[in-house]
């Protein structure tokens, strides 16, 4: 058990683990090409060099599937050192050791175990941090440790009143588990941090005129963004070039899956959705069709502005996503996922984590975006976020560092993403080009998603409700007409 009172002298003391840069350099395939030949004179390695200058087909590949070829992105690398020297030389913070802590349930987006994709990518951009402000970022937990255990650590040391009991500069928590911290008073304004811009970045992290959760570039995580896997056999050659099409030219919708597994006769279900929470597609249906369930007036309060007659749409698009049948695992049967790599279930809504766990299937399987008409992705509710404790006395090095962090990563981090998917669990052409889709989308965490932890029954009123009219309940219109008054109520009480 770590022991709160942890002061500075202690840092190096037993019990600290380091966590530097790997004194071995990362597996050459997954390190971003260098200075002297860019993404755009190497490409990524592929067994036909004669074909990189030519266009990514569309059309359906054969069944026997080769490996794709090259996709050219550009080297943003260049663009974020410039970003970092842009901050100033006149900031300093050498020689400052930045202690976090992330829970065992968030992807780590500081660093990363090395078997993750972005292992190599994190390493480099975390030594262009360390080259440029020679500091060291250091965590106080010896192995995983819970939010459970993050939080109730915050919690005692905010309330014993010395914040110098509990060395702490940064968190690492899914927003979810953000909420419940904020919800105590463990959380500070991100405003507070006298060189951080909280007008920058996705405006997830945001209440009225506060920002508890930073969710810029440094905590991205690409492999939460949601996709749709489908088995390219089951739907046959035709179906397939068209989902590719529509995928790629922002077209996809909910109907063009029913179509596609209306056509299909030995099916089991139409679609397995990852962990069996079947109401995903119904949580996501206003999101993916640009509605937003809250607003924020001019003097920032929330409020859910849902009108009677966008309330409707909702349901008309609960509606077009009932038509398809999900499965549903039984107790001791086989998991969503497990029955999609069956073969008899067209589509398959998980996460693009999933992809390594895919790669070695039998089932030839493709990738698509998600529905929707405004080009919008979505992350999963593990999207992890960074989060300032109460106990943080050294905000202005914080500050630095956070705002180097962001700089620093910038859309290369999700470049080198896609390369290394290309490399080793991507299987054909058109798969590759619909996850550039993917990543190049708009995914911003939407309010009611981030704070449905600290607004009690805010769930229940939004997309919460949507998912329920999918697998059965009440239709949304008639639950949020039920409930939007009280909930107005409880979101006009700021923190």
């Amino acid at each position: 058990m770590i022991v709160l009172a942890l002061m500075i002298s202690a840092l190096s003391s037993c019990g600290i683990i380091i966590i530097n840069k790997p004194e071995t350099e990362p597996p050459a395939t997954t390190v971003t090409p260098d200075s002297e030949q860019s993404p755009e004179q190497s490409g990524v390695a592929t067994e036909s060099p004669e074909t990189t200058e030519e266009p990514l087909e569309t059309e359906a590949p054969d069944v026997e599937t080769e490996p794709p070829k090259q996709i050219d992105f550009p080297s943003r690398i260049e663009e974020a050192e410039q970003r970092l020297d842009g901050l100033g030389e006149s900031i300093k913070i050498s020689d400052f050791h930045l202690i976090y802590a992330a829970a065992d349930n968030t992807v780590d987006v500081i660093f990363s175990e090395e078997d993750s994709p972005l292992y190599a990518a994190r390493v480099k951009r975390n030594a262009m941090v360390e080259e440029k402000y020679s500091s060291i970022v250091r965590t106080i937990y010896e192995g995983k440790v819970t939010s459970d255990k993050l939080y109730e650590d915050v919690r005692v040391a905010v309330s014993s009143g010395n914040a110098t009991d509990y060395y702490l500069d940064l968190l690492v928590l899914t927003a979810a588990d953000a909420c419940k911290f904020l919800s105590k008073g463990l959380l500070k304004d991100m405003r507070s941090l006298p060189f951080y811009d909280v007008n920058l970045g996705p405006r997830g992290g945001n209440v009225g005129q506060t920002r508890y959760f930073d969710l810029g570039a440094g905590a991205d995580a690409p492999e939460e963004l949601c996709a749709i896997y489908f088995n390219r056999t089951l739907v046959g050659a035709e179906n397939e070039k068209m989902l590719f099409e529509a995928s790629l030219e922002g077209k996809m919708s909910w109907e063009l899956l029913c179509t596609v597994s209306a056509s299909i006769s030995d099916r089991a279900a139409d679609m397995a959705v990852k962990n069996g929470e079947n109401t995903l597609p119904g949580e996501l249906a206003a999101y993916l069709s640009g509605i937003e369930y809250v607003s924020q007036s001019a003097a920032g309060v929330p409020k859910i502005t849902v009108s009677d007659s966008t309330a409707l749409e909702i349901d008309a698009l609960i509606e077009s996503i009932s038509k398809l049948s999900f499965y549903t695992p039984a107790e001791g049967g086989a998991s969503s996922r497990d029955k999609f790599l069956e073969g008899k279930i067209p589509f398959y809504l998980g996460t693009l984590s999933e992809m390594s766990e895919f790669y070695d299937d039998p089932v030839e399987w493709g990738l698509l975006t998600l529905p929707s008409d405004k080009d919008l992705g979505a992350f999963s509710e593990n999207r992890p976020v960074l989060c300032i404790p109460a106990t943080n006395t050294r905000l202005e090095q914080t500050s630095i560092w956070l705002t180097a962090l962001n700089a620093a990563s910038g859309d290369w981090i999700r470049d080198q993403y896609l390369l290394i998917s290309l490399e080793n669990h991507i299987r054909d052409n058109n798969s590759c080009l619909v996850l550039n889709k993917i990543l190049s989308q708009k995914a911003e965490s939407a309010f009611e998603r981030v704070f449905a932890g600290y607004y009690e029954g805010l769930k229940d009123a939004t997309y919460g409700a949507a998912g329920k009219a999918l697998t059965g309940g009440d239709k949304f219109s008639a639950v949020l007409a039920k409930n939007i008054t009280s909930i107005n109520k409880k979101l006009a009480k700021l923190p």
